[in-house]
């Protein structure tokens, strides 16, 4: 196929499925419309691909859930190749299946990765003693249980730590241990994802700003209208079809989460004292990077009004949410190596994984396979006051909608027949410039 000339074009290689007969099919005259998904909240890619089948393809071959799946597209030669033919797919479920007339069939064929396969066949019980990290790439490339190719982004955590997985999933026991893991920076919040780029073990943190504390970057700046002095190929580019706020606001189930203020009780079996530990989202904002941390004067997107006649603050109600649990006293069998140092991350890791999502928006716009889940992008939103420029400059952006955010999900959808193809982006913001105004309310009660 040539190279894209327009918005929506793409380069692809004829999409092949290989038969648990061992025999090849080109599929690629079948197929009305094809979807890949990515997420920082999955630890493995999927899609879907919707065939008319005019040959009984689904009969001869047979497809019955175990094929393999091989093909790659790209935006253009210059923009990342998402890859099914090095790094195989395979067919995990035939649905939707459906006679359409007398001579063809639609279904939709869903599939993932060969690791998703292998995670979901083996299960690891071991004892394992190191840094989290390591622990990671050791049961990700051990032969026995991932045994994975593909590229590694692993960041290092603080100290030694003993598990024993007891018969469980070698993603269980990431997942398990991506709560618990802690920065040398003392950042929280571990995450444990592949896009199209490879596995990723690392902390938010990592993804907005370097270990030197420098904000990362924007891969894409998007705009819901032309940007200024545009030509037509970078028109395209940088306008989003279409935006959608799926989230925003939502204070309530934030409180009930914990992501606003918690209490935690420790208890020492050992030596029978107990600490509380209070988490106050507002008195802890500073310690963490944001997605709007590029500007001077940014905020949350929680204010510091008075809620009621208590004349304190949203953050100011720990009893919220409530956690109780044991410490590893170090007197008790474990040479004081395997505390887990439970204060450092169990609540304020729980907050920055809900609170990053406090303002999600999807957007939708053309084609770009250089976009991956875990990317910064810029949104900009114009204001809906009236009386703003026919083309708005930033200073006319809506302030609550605009800003950077971060790509927690990506869909790319192609249709091989029209030539065309989209990308929707799941993105989220944390925080707000400028910052929200001071508030105070009085809500005392009178007669």
């Amino acid at each position: 196929m040539a190279s894209p000339q327009y918005s929506g074009d793409f380069v692809m290689d004829d999409v092949t499925i290989i038969s648990s007969a061992g025999v090849s099919y080109n599929i690629q005259t079948l197929i009305i419309e094809i979807n890949v998904y990515e997420s920082i909240k999955t630890p493995w890619l999927s899609g879907t691909i919707l065939i008319e089948d005019t040959t009984g393809l689904v009969e001869t071959a047979p497809i019955i859930g175990q094929e393999r799946v091989l093909f790659s597209f790209a935006t253009s030669k210059d923009h990342d190749k998402i890859d099914f033919t090095n790094y195989q797919g395979v067919v995990t479920r035939i649905s939707k299946r459906t006679t359409s007339n007398l001579t063809s069939q639609t279904y939709i064929l869903e599939f993932s990765t060969l690791e998703r396969m292998k995670n979901a066949r083996t299960k690891v019980s071991k004892s394992f003693e190191g840094t989290t990290d390591l622990i990671v790439k050791d049961i990700l490339t051990d032969k026995n249980y991932i045994n994975n190719p593909k590229p590694l982004e692993l960041e290092p955590t603080q100290g030694v730590r003993k598990y024993v997985m007891p018969n469980i999933s070698p993603y269980s026991c990431i997942r398990m241990m991506s709560k618990e893991s802690i920065t040398s920076e003392n950042r929280t919040g571990f995450l444990f994802y592949e896009n199209h780029r490879g596995f990723n073990f690392r902390s938010i943190s990592s993804l907005l700003q370097s270990k030197a504390g420098v904000p990362h970057p924007v891969k894409r700046i998007f705009i819901h209208g032309p940007p200024i002095g545009a030509t037509e190929a970078r028109f395209h580019a940088m306008t989003m079809l279409q935006f959608e706020i799926l989230v925003g606001g939502n204070t309530f189930i934030k409180l009930q989460q914990g992501a606003l203020c918690s209490k935690m009780i420790k208890h020492d079996i050992y030596n029978k004292n107990f600490g509380e530990y209070h988490f106050d989202y507002l008195n802890s904002f500073s310690d963490n990077p944001h997605t709007m941390s590029t500007e001077n004067e940014f905020g949350p997107l929680i204010s510091d009004m008075k809620m009621d006649e208590t004349e304190k603050k949203i953050t100011e109600f720990p009893d919220s949410k409530c956690f109780l649990t044991t410490s590893s006293s170090t007197d008790l069998y474990t040479e004081g190596k395997t505390d887990s140092q439970i204060e450092k991350w169990l609540q304020t890791g729980l907050s920055n994984k809900h609170q990053s999502e406090n303002l999600t928006n999807m957007i939708t716009i053309m084609g770009d396979s250089s976009i991956a889940a875990g990317d910064l992008i810029e949104i900009r939103i114009p204001s809906s006051l009236p009386g703003k420029k026919k083309v708005p400059e930033r200073d006319q952006m809506d302030p609550y909608l605009s800003g950077r955010y971060l790509a927690q999900a990506v869909r790319h959808k192609i249709n091989p027949r029209q030539q065309h193809y989209v990308t929707f982006i799941e993105a989220a913001k944390d925080s707000i410039y400028p910052k929200l105004p001071a508030m105070d309310q009085d809500f005392s009660w009178t007669e």
